[in-house]
Protein backbone atom coordinates (compact mmCIF):
# COMPACT_ATOMS: atom_id res chain seq x y z
CA UNK A 1 0.00 0.00 0.00
CA UNK A 2 0.96 3.34 -0.11
CA UNK A 3 0.17 7.14 0.96
CA UNK A 4 0.52 10.39 0.18
CA UNK A 5 -0.24 14.01 2.61
CA UNK A 6 -0.69 17.13 1.27
CA UNK A 7 -2.66 20.46 1.72
CA UNK A 8 -3.73 24.02 0.45
CA UNK A 9 -4.75 27.27 1.60
CA UNK A 10 -8.37 28.11 0.87
CA UNK A 11 -8.00 31.25 2.74
CA UNK A 12 -9.99 33.83 0.17
CA UNK A 13 -7.88 36.29 -1.00
CA UNK A 14 -10.80 39.13 -0.41
CA UNK A 15 -11.62 37.98 3.24
CA UNK A 16 -12.22 41.18 4.92
CA UNK A 17 -15.20 42.28 5.38
CA UNK A 18 -16.81 38.74 4.06
CA UNK A 19 -19.48 37.34 6.51
CA UNK A 20 -18.10 34.97 8.98
CA UNK A 21 -20.53 31.76 9.16
CA UNK A 22 -21.14 30.36 12.29
CA UNK A 23 -23.18 32.46 14.66
CA UNK A 24 -25.54 35.02 14.46
CA UNK A 25 -25.62 37.53 14.83
CA UNK A 26 -23.22 37.11 11.68
CA UNK A 27 -20.00 39.48 11.72
CA UNK A 28 -17.71 40.84 9.38
CA UNK A 29 -14.64 39.17 9.19
CA UNK A 30 -11.91 41.91 9.88
CA UNK A 31 -8.42 40.11 10.07
CA UNK A 32 -6.92 36.54 9.84
CA UNK A 33 -5.47 34.90 12.80
CA UNK A 34 -4.58 31.64 11.09
CA UNK A 35 -4.77 30.81 7.35
CA UNK A 36 -7.91 27.90 6.60
CA UNK A 37 -6.80 24.77 4.67
CA UNK A 38 -7.56 21.57 2.77
CA UNK A 39 -6.17 18.87 4.46
CA UNK A 40 -5.95 15.61 1.89
CA UNK A 41 -5.01 12.23 2.75
CA UNK A 42 -4.52 9.56 -0.27
CA UNK A 43 -4.45 6.18 0.04
CA UNK A 44 -3.83 3.58 -2.43
CA UNK A 45 -4.32 -0.42 -2.16
CA UNK A 46 -1.78 -2.28 -4.74
CA UNK A 47 -1.58 -5.83 -5.78
CA UNK A 48 0.37 -7.34 -7.80
CA UNK A 49 2.25 -3.90 -9.43
CA UNK A 50 -1.22 -3.21 -10.51
CA UNK A 51 -3.31 0.14 -8.77
CA UNK A 52 -5.79 -1.58 -7.05
CA UNK A 53 -8.29 0.78 -5.07
CA UNK A 54 -7.69 4.57 -3.77
CA UNK A 55 -8.97 6.17 -1.01
CA UNK A 56 -9.16 9.59 -0.69
CA UNK A 57 -9.79 11.55 2.29
CA UNK A 58 -10.26 15.53 2.25
CA UNK A 59 -10.83 17.55 5.10
CA UNK A 60 -11.74 21.38 4.66
CA UNK A 61 -11.45 23.79 7.49
CA UNK A 62 -14.97 25.29 7.17
CA UNK A 63 -18.19 25.18 9.57
CA UNK A 64 -20.18 22.55 7.07
CA UNK A 65 -21.21 21.81 3.60
CA UNK A 66 -23.83 20.99 1.30
CA UNK A 67 -24.36 17.66 -0.31
CA UNK A 68 -24.37 19.30 -3.51
CA UNK A 69 -21.52 21.34 -2.84
CA UNK A 70 -19.44 17.65 -1.37
CA UNK A 71 -20.63 16.21 -4.84
CA UNK A 72 -18.85 18.61 -6.81
CA UNK A 73 -15.73 18.35 -5.39
CA UNK A 74 -16.08 14.33 -5.84
CA UNK A 75 -17.04 14.86 -9.87
CA UNK A 76 -14.32 17.19 -10.53
CA UNK A 77 -11.77 15.26 -8.82
CA UNK A 78 -12.89 12.08 -10.31
CA UNK A 79 -13.11 13.93 -13.60
CA UNK A 80 -9.53 14.87 -13.51
CA UNK A 81 -7.54 12.67 -10.83
CA UNK A 82 -9.40 9.19 -11.52
CA UNK A 83 -10.93 8.35 -7.98
CA UNK A 84 -14.37 7.42 -7.95
CA UNK A 85 -17.10 9.35 -6.19
CA UNK A 86 -17.78 6.44 -3.08
CA UNK A 87 -13.74 6.15 -2.65
CA UNK A 88 -13.83 9.96 -1.39
CA UNK A 89 -14.67 11.30 1.77
CA UNK A 90 -15.01 15.21 2.23
CA UNK A 91 -15.22 16.23 5.42
CA UNK A 92 -16.02 19.41 7.24
CA UNK A 93 -13.93 20.37 10.98
CA UNK A 94 -16.59 22.64 11.79
CA UNK A 95 -14.73 25.89 12.80
CA UNK A 96 -16.86 29.22 12.96
CA UNK A 97 -14.48 31.94 11.57
CA UNK A 98 -14.31 30.99 8.12
CA UNK A 99 -16.73 32.28 5.02
CA UNK A 100 -19.82 30.90 4.48
CA UNK A 101 -20.42 28.11 1.95
CA UNK A 102 -24.21 26.92 2.31
CA UNK A 103 -26.00 30.58 2.18
CA UNK A 104 -27.80 30.79 5.23
CA UNK A 105 -24.47 33.12 6.50
CA UNK A 106 -24.10 35.11 3.32
CA UNK A 107 -25.71 38.16 4.59
CA UNK A 108 -24.53 40.25 7.74
CA UNK A 109 -27.01 40.30 10.48
CA UNK A 110 -29.30 38.86 12.81
CA UNK A 111 -31.21 35.39 13.26
CA UNK A 112 -33.87 37.07 10.83
CA UNK A 113 -31.11 37.44 8.74
CA UNK A 114 -30.24 33.41 8.92
CA UNK A 115 -33.75 32.83 8.17
CA UNK A 116 -34.41 34.96 5.15
CA UNK A 117 -31.74 32.98 3.34
CA UNK A 118 -33.13 30.30 3.74
CA UNK A 119 -36.60 31.04 2.86
CA UNK A 120 -34.82 32.63 -0.64
CA UNK A 121 -32.28 29.42 -1.06
CA UNK A 122 -29.53 30.51 -3.76
CA UNK A 123 -25.70 30.89 -2.41
CA UNK A 124 -24.04 33.83 -3.20
CA UNK A 125 -20.55 31.57 -2.73
CA UNK A 126 -20.79 29.17 -5.52
CA UNK A 127 -17.54 30.93 -7.27
CA UNK A 128 -15.59 30.50 -3.59
CA UNK A 129 -16.77 26.70 -3.54
CA UNK A 130 -15.30 26.01 -7.12
CA UNK A 131 -12.24 27.89 -6.24
CA UNK A 132 -11.82 25.84 -3.72
CA UNK A 133 -12.70 22.71 -5.49
CA UNK A 134 -10.28 23.48 -8.24
CA UNK A 135 -7.39 23.79 -5.73
CA UNK A 136 -8.53 20.47 -4.14
CA UNK A 137 -8.04 18.69 -7.76
CA UNK A 138 -4.75 20.37 -8.23
CA UNK A 139 -4.03 18.66 -5.03
CA UNK A 140 -4.99 15.36 -4.95
CA UNK A 141 -2.57 15.50 -8.67
CA UNK A 142 0.11 16.10 -6.86
CA UNK A 143 -0.66 13.48 -3.71
CA UNK A 144 -0.80 10.99 -6.60
CA UNK A 145 2.50 11.96 -7.81
CA UNK A 146 3.91 11.87 -4.49
CA UNK A 147 2.45 8.20 -3.04
CA UNK A 148 4.92 6.41 -0.67
CA UNK A 149 4.64 2.65 0.27
CA UNK A 150 3.76 2.65 3.50
CA UNK A 151 2.22 0.46 6.58
CA UNK A 152 -0.88 1.13 8.82
CA UNK A 153 -1.67 1.29 11.95
CA UNK A 154 -4.60 2.82 14.55
CA UNK A 155 -4.97 3.56 18.27
CA UNK A 156 -7.11 5.49 20.24
CA UNK A 157 -7.27 6.26 24.08
CA UNK A 158 -9.32 9.17 26.25
CA UNK A 159 -8.47 12.47 26.02
CA UNK A 160 -5.64 13.26 28.83
CA UNK A 161 -6.73 16.54 29.90
CA UNK A 162 -10.21 17.21 31.52
CA UNK A 163 -10.68 20.80 31.28
CA UNK A 164 -10.39 20.78 27.19
CA UNK A 165 -14.52 19.37 26.38
CA UNK A 166 -17.71 19.22 28.14
CA UNK A 167 -21.04 17.77 27.22
CA UNK A 168 -22.88 21.02 26.51
CA UNK A 169 -26.28 19.13 27.37
CA UNK A 170 -24.91 17.40 30.74
CA UNK A 171 -22.65 19.45 32.33
CA UNK A 172 -22.56 16.82 34.91
CA UNK A 173 -21.28 14.71 32.73
CA UNK A 174 -17.93 14.80 32.38
CA UNK A 175 -17.67 13.58 28.74
CA UNK A 176 -13.85 12.88 27.51
CA UNK A 177 -13.81 11.50 24.10
CA UNK A 178 -11.32 9.63 22.62
CA UNK A 179 -8.33 10.95 20.95
CA UNK A 180 -7.56 8.36 17.75
CA UNK A 181 -5.16 8.30 15.01
CA UNK A 182 -4.71 6.20 12.38
CA UNK A 183 -1.37 6.60 11.05
CA UNK A 184 1.12 5.02 8.72
CA UNK A 185 4.85 4.54 8.53
CA UNK A 186 7.37 4.04 5.91
CA UNK A 187 8.53 0.61 4.40
CA UNK A 188 11.79 0.56 4.98
CA UNK A 189 13.42 3.04 7.82
CA UNK A 190 9.66 2.21 9.28
CA UNK A 191 10.10 6.45 10.56
CA UNK A 192 6.48 7.90 11.12
CA UNK A 193 4.99 9.41 7.51
CA UNK A 194 1.81 11.15 8.92
CA UNK A 195 -1.55 10.60 10.17
CA UNK A 196 -4.98 11.25 10.42
CA UNK A 197 -6.06 12.83 13.60
CA UNK A 198 -9.78 12.21 15.23
CA UNK A 199 -11.28 13.98 18.25
CA UNK A 200 -15.01 15.27 19.27
CA UNK A 201 -14.98 18.70 19.80
CA UNK A 202 -16.81 21.93 18.60
CA UNK A 203 -15.04 24.34 16.84
CA UNK A 204 -15.62 27.30 18.95
CA UNK A 205 -13.04 28.10 21.01
CA UNK A 206 -13.16 31.60 19.67
CA UNK A 207 -16.62 33.76 20.73
CA UNK A 208 -18.50 35.51 18.62
CA UNK A 209 -16.74 38.63 19.31
CA UNK A 210 -13.80 37.56 17.24
CA UNK A 211 -14.27 38.83 14.44
CA UNK A 212 -10.72 37.30 12.40
CA UNK A 213 -10.55 34.22 10.51
CA UNK A 214 -9.29 31.13 11.56
CA UNK A 215 -9.25 27.28 11.37
CA UNK A 216 -10.04 27.33 15.47
CA UNK A 217 -8.22 24.51 17.96
CA UNK A 218 -8.53 21.63 15.23
CA UNK A 219 -6.27 23.79 12.68
CA UNK A 220 -3.93 24.75 15.72
CA UNK A 221 -3.51 21.20 16.64
CA UNK A 222 -2.66 19.81 13.29
CA UNK A 223 -0.17 23.27 13.34
CA UNK A 224 1.54 21.96 16.34
CA UNK A 225 2.35 18.80 14.58
CA UNK A 226 3.95 20.28 12.57
CA UNK A 227 5.79 22.48 14.90
CA UNK A 228 6.87 19.62 17.57
CA UNK A 229 8.01 17.35 14.29
CA UNK A 230 9.94 20.24 12.24
CA UNK A 231 7.82 19.38 9.53
CA UNK A 232 8.65 15.68 9.26
CA UNK A 233 5.03 14.63 9.95
CA UNK A 234 2.13 15.39 8.65
CA UNK A 235 -1.53 15.36 10.21
CA UNK A 236 -5.47 15.63 8.96
CA UNK A 237 -7.87 16.54 11.34
CA UNK A 238 -11.07 14.83 11.17
CA UNK A 239 -14.03 15.25 13.71
CA UNK A 240 -15.89 12.73 15.91
CA UNK A 241 -19.46 13.14 17.38
CA UNK A 242 -19.44 16.22 18.77
CA UNK A 243 -22.46 17.79 18.27
CA UNK A 244 -23.70 18.28 21.84
CA UNK A 245 -19.60 18.90 22.91
CA UNK A 246 -17.94 22.22 23.42
CA UNK A 247 -14.60 23.22 24.23
CA UNK A 248 -14.35 24.68 27.54
CA UNK A 249 -12.92 28.50 27.49
CA UNK A 250 -13.92 30.35 30.87
CA UNK A 251 -13.12 28.36 33.53
CA UNK A 252 -10.78 25.41 33.50
CA UNK A 253 -11.63 22.64 35.71
CA UNK A 254 -14.59 24.53 37.90
CA UNK A 255 -17.09 22.51 36.54
CA UNK A 256 -19.59 23.27 39.71
CA UNK A 257 -18.87 27.05 38.66
CA UNK A 258 -20.20 25.88 35.06
CA UNK A 259 -23.43 24.42 36.62
CA UNK A 260 -24.18 27.57 39.25
CA UNK A 261 -23.66 29.90 36.40
CA UNK A 262 -23.64 29.18 33.17
CA UNK A 263 -27.23 27.83 32.27
CA UNK A 264 -27.29 28.04 28.18
CA UNK A 265 -26.71 25.32 26.02
CA UNK A 266 -23.61 26.94 24.36
CA UNK A 267 -22.17 27.82 27.68
CA UNK A 268 -21.26 31.06 27.17
CA UNK A 269 -18.61 30.59 24.64
CA UNK A 270 -16.26 33.39 25.82
CA UNK A 271 -12.84 31.94 24.44
CA UNK A 272 -10.42 33.84 22.57
CA UNK A 273 -7.12 33.14 20.61
CA UNK A 274 -5.21 31.70 23.61
CA UNK A 275 -8.05 29.17 24.10
CA UNK A 276 -7.76 28.45 20.45
CA UNK A 277 -3.82 27.80 21.22
CA UNK A 278 -4.32 25.84 25.05
CA UNK A 279 -6.84 23.32 23.36
CA UNK A 280 -5.14 22.73 19.27
CA UNK A 281 -1.84 22.18 21.45
CA UNK A 282 -2.96 19.68 23.90
CA UNK A 283 -4.93 17.75 21.70
CA UNK A 284 -2.20 17.73 18.55
CA UNK A 285 0.37 17.14 21.26
CA UNK A 286 -1.12 13.92 22.44
CA UNK A 287 -2.57 12.77 18.64
CA UNK A 288 1.21 13.23 17.90
CA UNK A 289 2.68 10.90 21.31
CA UNK A 290 -0.36 8.59 20.43
CA UNK A 291 1.01 7.92 16.63
CA UNK A 292 4.61 7.97 17.99
CA UNK A 293 3.76 4.83 20.38
CA UNK A 294 2.22 2.47 18.56
CA UNK A 295 4.54 -0.68 18.34
CA UNK A 296 6.07 -0.48 14.46
CA UNK A 297 5.48 -4.33 15.06
CA UNK A 298 1.42 -3.61 14.86
CA UNK A 299 1.85 -1.68 11.50
CA UNK A 300 0.47 -3.55 8.73
CA UNK A 301 1.64 -3.23 4.87
CA UNK A 302 -1.30 -4.49 2.87
CA UNK A 303 -4.82 -3.55 3.18
CA UNK A 304 -8.73 -4.71 0.90
CA UNK A 305 -11.21 -2.35 1.81
CA UNK A 306 -15.32 -1.62 0.75
CA UNK A 307 -17.20 1.34 0.80
CA UNK A 308 -20.44 0.78 1.32
CA UNK A 309 -22.92 3.94 0.77
CA UNK A 310 -26.12 4.70 1.18
CA UNK A 311 -29.32 6.93 0.62
CA UNK A 312 -31.31 7.41 3.33
CA UNK A 313 -34.61 9.70 3.74
CA UNK A 314 -35.67 11.83 6.95
CA UNK A 315 -39.37 13.27 6.95
CA UNK A 316 -40.16 16.75 8.13
CA UNK A 317 -42.17 15.00 11.23
CA UNK A 318 -41.83 16.06 14.94
CA UNK A 319 -42.41 13.74 17.41
CA UNK A 320 -45.45 13.83 19.54
CA UNK A 321 -44.54 15.04 23.26
CA UNK A 322 -45.19 18.29 25.58
CA UNK A 323 -43.23 20.39 27.62
CA UNK A 324 -42.51 24.25 28.24
CA UNK A 325 -41.26 24.47 24.93
CA UNK A 326 -43.49 22.27 22.71
CA UNK A 327 -45.28 25.81 21.75
CA UNK A 328 -42.11 27.30 20.57
CA UNK A 329 -40.92 24.16 18.80
CA UNK A 330 -44.12 23.72 17.30
CA UNK A 331 -44.43 27.26 15.72
CA UNK A 332 -40.84 26.91 14.08
CA UNK A 333 -41.83 23.52 12.70
CA UNK A 334 -45.51 24.56 11.26
CA UNK A 335 -43.57 27.97 9.55
CA UNK A 336 -40.67 25.26 8.08
CA UNK A 337 -43.73 22.75 6.76
CA UNK A 338 -45.39 25.57 5.21
CA UNK A 339 -43.52 28.68 4.64
CA UNK A 340 -39.94 28.22 4.43
CA UNK A 341 -39.32 25.53 2.29
CA UNK A 342 -41.65 25.67 -0.10
CA UNK A 343 -39.96 28.76 -1.21
CA UNK A 344 -36.68 27.28 -0.67
CA UNK A 345 -37.66 24.30 -2.86
CA UNK A 346 -39.00 26.84 -5.77
CA UNK A 347 -36.46 29.08 -5.97
CA UNK A 348 -35.10 29.41 -9.66
CA UNK A 349 -31.13 29.58 -9.20
CA UNK A 350 -30.39 27.08 -6.06
CA UNK A 351 -27.06 27.38 -6.85
CA UNK A 352 -25.02 25.27 -3.91
CA UNK A 353 -28.31 25.12 -1.96
CA UNK A 354 -27.99 24.01 2.16
CA UNK A 355 -30.45 21.04 1.85
CA UNK A 356 -31.33 18.37 -0.70
CA UNK A 357 -35.12 18.59 -0.34
CA UNK A 358 -37.96 16.69 -2.20
CA UNK A 359 -41.45 17.67 -1.19
CA UNK A 360 -45.24 16.70 -2.43
CA UNK A 361 -47.88 18.83 -1.85
CA UNK A 362 -47.26 20.02 2.22
CA UNK A 363 -45.14 16.61 2.81
CA UNK A 364 -41.32 17.54 2.84
CA UNK A 365 -38.38 15.04 2.94
CA UNK A 366 -34.78 15.43 2.97
CA UNK A 367 -32.18 13.06 1.56
CA UNK A 368 -28.80 12.77 2.57
CA UNK A 369 -26.31 9.43 2.22
CA UNK A 370 -24.25 8.10 4.72
CA UNK A 371 -20.43 5.20 4.30
CA UNK A 372 -19.12 3.07 5.71
CA UNK A 373 -15.75 2.24 5.19
CA UNK A 374 -14.51 -0.79 6.33
CA UNK A 375 -10.49 -1.05 5.86
CA UNK A 376 -8.89 -4.91 6.37
CA UNK A 377 -5.32 -4.89 7.09
CA UNK A 378 -2.85 -7.44 7.26
CA UNK A 379 0.45 -8.61 7.44
CA UNK A 380 3.12 -9.63 4.44
CA UNK A 381 2.45 -13.32 5.12
CA UNK A 382 -1.58 -12.84 5.07
CA UNK A 383 -1.70 -14.62 8.73
CA UNK A 384 -2.40 -11.58 11.25
CA UNK A 385 -5.01 -9.41 10.51
CA UNK A 386 -7.11 -6.62 11.73
CA UNK A 387 -10.09 -4.81 10.79
CA UNK A 388 -11.03 -0.86 10.77
CA UNK A 389 -14.36 0.82 10.14
CA UNK A 390 -15.07 4.62 9.37
CA UNK A 391 -18.55 5.78 9.71
CA UNK A 392 -20.08 8.61 8.09
CA UNK A 393 -22.63 11.16 9.53
CA UNK A 394 -23.63 13.89 7.43
CA UNK A 395 -24.53 16.33 10.31
CA UNK A 396 -23.66 17.44 13.69
CA UNK A 397 -23.60 13.99 15.90
CA UNK A 398 -24.32 13.79 18.88
CA UNK A 399 -21.84 12.13 21.67
CA UNK A 400 -24.62 9.37 22.30
CA UNK A 401 -25.52 8.04 19.02
CA UNK A 402 -21.90 8.34 17.93
CA UNK A 403 -20.87 5.58 20.85
CA UNK A 404 -23.84 3.49 20.14
CA UNK A 405 -23.18 3.43 17.28
CA UNK A 406 -19.83 1.92 17.67
CA UNK A 407 -20.54 -0.45 19.88
CA UNK A 408 -22.93 -1.71 17.19
CA UNK A 409 -20.25 -1.73 14.57
CA UNK A 410 -19.24 -5.15 13.52
CA UNK A 411 -15.36 -4.22 13.95
CA UNK A 412 -16.25 -3.38 17.57
CA UNK A 413 -15.56 -0.04 19.85
CA UNK A 414 -12.41 0.27 19.83
CA UNK A 415 -11.98 -0.53 16.13
CA UNK A 416 -14.30 1.67 14.86
CA UNK A 417 -13.86 5.88 13.91
CA UNK A 418 -17.27 8.00 13.07
CA UNK A 419 -16.51 11.35 11.75
CA UNK A 420 -19.21 13.78 11.29
CA UNK A 421 -19.93 16.31 8.99
CA UNK A 422 -18.61 14.42 6.27
CA UNK A 423 -20.26 14.92 2.50
CA UNK A 424 -23.13 17.04 3.86
CA UNK A 425 -24.61 18.69 6.51
CA UNK A 426 -28.53 18.23 6.80
CA UNK A 427 -29.03 18.65 10.57
CA UNK A 428 -28.08 18.30 13.98
CA UNK A 429 -28.14 14.66 14.72
CA UNK A 430 -29.64 13.98 17.96
CA UNK A 431 -32.00 11.08 19.26
CA UNK A 432 -35.26 10.96 20.63
CA UNK A 433 -34.74 10.93 24.12
CA UNK A 434 -32.23 14.21 24.05
CA UNK A 435 -34.47 15.96 22.14
CA UNK A 436 -37.62 15.07 24.15
CA UNK A 437 -36.22 15.11 27.48
CA UNK A 438 -33.78 18.10 27.11
CA UNK A 439 -36.71 20.45 25.46
CA UNK A 440 -35.75 20.21 21.85
CA UNK A 441 -32.52 21.89 20.71
CA UNK A 442 -31.59 24.13 17.86
CA UNK A 443 -34.82 23.92 16.54
CA UNK A 444 -34.72 26.29 13.29
CA UNK A 445 -31.26 25.26 11.68
CA UNK A 446 -32.57 21.44 12.41
CA UNK A 447 -34.08 20.39 9.59
CA UNK A 448 -36.27 17.24 11.33
CA UNK A 449 -36.13 16.32 14.78
CA UNK A 450 -36.16 13.11 13.47
CA UNK A 451 -33.00 12.83 11.93
CA UNK A 452 -30.95 11.65 14.53
CA UNK A 453 -32.92 8.50 15.55
CA UNK A 454 -33.20 8.09 11.61
CA UNK A 455 -29.81 7.57 10.65
CA UNK A 456 -29.03 5.79 13.68
CA UNK A 457 -31.76 3.33 12.20
CA UNK A 458 -30.19 3.51 8.83
CA UNK A 459 -27.25 3.10 9.92
CA UNK A 460 -28.08 0.40 11.50
CA UNK A 461 -29.69 -1.19 8.66
CA UNK A 462 -26.50 -1.22 6.43
CA UNK A 463 -24.98 -3.38 9.08
CA UNK A 464 -27.35 -5.76 8.88
CA UNK A 465 -27.74 -5.79 5.32
CA UNK A 466 -24.03 -5.97 4.37
CA UNK A 467 -23.90 -9.16 7.01
CA UNK A 468 -27.00 -10.63 4.70
CA UNK A 469 -25.11 -9.86 1.60
CA UNK A 470 -28.25 -7.44 0.53
CA UNK A 471 -27.07 -5.44 -2.51
CA UNK A 472 -25.18 -2.52 -1.46
CA UNK A 473 -23.57 0.03 -3.64
CA UNK A 474 -19.87 -0.30 -2.54
CA UNK A 475 -16.48 -0.79 -3.91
Amino acid sequence: MRVAFGKVIITPENYMGIPLAGYTPITKCTGKLDDIYAHAVLIEDVALGNVNHRLLFISLDILKMSLLFGDYVKEQVQKYCHVAPNQILVHATHTHKAPDVTGEFGDLGGYPTVVKKIMCAGNKHDRYIVWITRRIVKLVNELIKNLTPCKIAWAREPIARPDIVINRRHTMRRSRPDVGVIAFRAVGDDHLLGFMMHFACHGTTLANFTTELSADWMGRAVARVGELSDGAIEAAYFSGPSGDLNPITTCGTDFEYLQQHINALVLGQRGTYKSTQRIGNAVGRQALQLAQSIPVEDFFPRITFQTFTKTFWVPMKDYSYFSKTWFQNTIIFLAKRYLLLKVAVTHEEPNFPGLALKHRGSDFSVYSTLSWIRITASSADGVTERELSILTAPGELFEDIGKYLRKRCPTGYKDTFVFQNTNDWMSYLFSKAEYMGQNGYETLPSFSPRAGETYREEMETLFAEVASRVNISYS
